[in-house]
């Protein structure tokens, strides 16, 4: 992921490296006192936060803001399972995508972050 202010932000089996504009190159392997492992998905909303995923390792996804982390899990709308994929459309809109692996296994699909909390997109909602 290359951010808007030029940083390069790269997910590795060992959680985050990050190279700054100026070069200074940092690594993360732990947030929140929780291990990242492999990192599967990295995406920057327009209001400038990065979202980090594991479609292994960890439950739910954390965000980067303001110089501080938080971690979104069940209390904020997503299922109790790992998501591979982050993304964020057209509009601006940041999507979690559910793997159905580990303990949410058939909890795929998508979820669409409203600002707030998370919402499950499926094939019921029109999903393809």
């Amino acid at each position: 992921l290359t951010t808007r202010e030029g940083a390069l932000w790269a997910g590795t089996n060992a959680g985050i490296v990050m190279i700054g504009p100026d070069g200074k190159v940092q690594s993360t392997s732990q947030i929140l006192g929780r291990n990242l492992g492999v990192v599967t998905g990295l995406a920057q909303t327009p209001d400038g936060a990065i979202w980090v995923s594991s479609g292994s390792t960890f439950d739910g996804v954390f965000r980067w803001q303001g110089g501080q982390w938080k971690h979104f899990g069940i209390e904020a709308g997503l299922a109790d399972t790992v998501f591979h994929r982050l993304e964020v459309d057209g509009t601006g809109t940041l999507w979690a995508l559910a793997s159905g692996r580990g303990r949410g296994a058939g909890l795929t699909g998508a979820y669409r972050w409203d600002g707030q909390r998370f919402e499950h997109w499926n094939e019921a909602k029109g999903l393809k």
